[in-house]
């Protein structure tokens, strides 16, 4: 395996087969998350064409409001995913949705992981503080902190913790970010993408997967390794998770 892109969203490509045809130019695997039931189920399908994509499924804080009622419809879903995820809060982008919201199916899905000996992958923009209070209270162990830019100390917290940290495109353009993956000892980096939107968003145009190479060249830029250790390293890492997965199904 080349590459690991571990929080990407395949589901939102326009044209999913020139991704599927990049992972496999690129001998790239991609942990591919779900925001919601649909998303869950389109990836599912892209799945069932290449090996090389690994779906889990979660609930993002932005879709909390549509399933805070519903949760345990959701069981047969987390219980078909090896991996739970992208859940989470966000107190910075989705502030119309209800924090009590939010926190209610967030605590559901980590009272999940934990029973189902499953690793989860979470969003904490704007609510760092009280991701950290809540995997704390629900005695999380086996978690993935994606994308993470928030405070330093709180980030010391979660890796006091043992928490794997998700490093992407955002490394190349923000000095808060590089400070945080120097933090982070070598055995917790990942690599992500979060495309096909994230690049975009920060003002760039890279869209598709071959956006890991890039990512990996700034770990060790930041991290001043080679690349290719910063590679086999992220990979290694990524294995440790990707082969804990439970049996499902």
């Amino acid at each position: 395996m080349s590459y690991i892109d571990f929080h990407t969203h395949l589901h939102a490509y326009p044209d999913p087969e020139r991704c599927l045809e990049g992972l496999n130019r690129l001998e790239a695997l991609a942990v591919a998350c779900s925001v919601d039931v649909a998303s869950y189920l389109a990836t599912l399908q892209l799945a069932e064409q290449s090996s090389r994509i690994i779906p889990t499924f979660g609930i993002h804080p932005s879709r909390a409001d549509q399933y805070v009622d519903t949760l345990d419809d959701l069981l047969p879903l987390v219980q078909a995913s090896g991996i739970i995820g992208e859940i989470g809060l966000d107190r910075t982008w989705w502030k119309d949705i209800p924090a009590s919201q939010q926190e209610k199916v967030f605590a559901w899905f980590l009272d999940q992981s934990v029973q189902q000996d499953k690793y989860c992958v979470i969003h904490t923009k704007g609510a760092e503080k009280r991701v950290l209070e809540m995997l704390r209270h629900h005695q999380v162990e086996k978690a993935v902190i994606h994308w993470y830019h928030g405070p330093s100390w709180i980030f010391r917290r979660l890796l006091d913790r043992g928490y794997y940290q998700s490093f992407g495109c955002e490394l190349r353009y923000s000095a808060a970010v590089r400070r945080l993956l120097r933090l982070t000892p070598a055995e917790l980096i990942l690599a992500e993408t979060d495309n096909p939107d994230s690049e975009k968003w920060l003002g760039g145009s890279q869209d598709g997967p071959d956006l890991i190479i890039r990512v990996i060249r700034d770990i060790a830029a930041a991290k001043r390794i080679k690349p290719e250790l910063a590679r086999l390293l992220t990979v290694g890492n990524a294995m440790k998770i990707i082969q804990h997965r439970p049996a499902v199904g």
